[in-house]
Formats: structure tokens, sequence, C-alpha cells
């Protein structure tokens, strides 16, 4: 009877000490996929404000150019802007244009 405790007992502390192994690779894995997750989030955010920064500099840009654009049509005389192109150069544009939006 005492015998059989003692083995009963010796198996429940071996598979105790697998659990306890268990869980502890387990714990190991979770704090290297919880690292990986921080730097990752970091990485985001840090790409989130290079984004942002990216499009602030696009809204700048695209206000400069409207501008510029005013600008020039207020120099240009209605008459300069309302006349046809020469064929040589209307056909330059076309083939451009037929190019870049297919």
């Amino acid at each position: 009877m005492i015998n059989s405790l003692k083995i009963g007992a010796l198996v429940g502390l071996v598979a105790f000490g697998f659990w306890t192994k268990t869980i502890w690779n387990q714990n190991i894995k979770l704090r290297e996929t919880n690292e990986v997750m921080e730097l990752q989030i970091e990485k985001n955010a840090e790409n989130v404000k290079l984004l942002v920064q990216h499009l602030d500099r696009e809204i700048e840009y695209r206000q400069i150019a409207e501008t510029a654009l005013i600008d020039l049509a207020s120099e240009v005389p209605d008459v300069v802007h309302s006349q046809p192109l020469p064929p040589e150069i209307q056909g330059v544009l076309d083939r451009f244009h037929e190019r870049i939006r297919p």
C-alpha cells in the first residue's frame, strides 16, 4: 500500500514537472510573440506618422499647384488660351495623354 502511494506520488510529481515545463515553454513563446507584436505596433505607429506627414506635404503641393494654375490662368489672355494649338503640338499632347492614360 505504501509502495503504491510512493509510486503514485512519484508519477504525480513527474506529471506535475512535465505540466510545469509545458506551461513554462508556452509562457516563453507568448512573451516572444508579445515582443514581436509590440515592435510591430511601434513600427506601424512610425509608418502612420510618416504617412500623415506625406499627406500633409501632398496637400501643400496641391495648394501650391492650384495657386500656380490660377496665377497662370490670370496671366494668359483668353484669346491665347481659347486658340487651338497647331496640329503638330496637339498630336504630341494627344500621344502623351494616350500613353499615360490607357
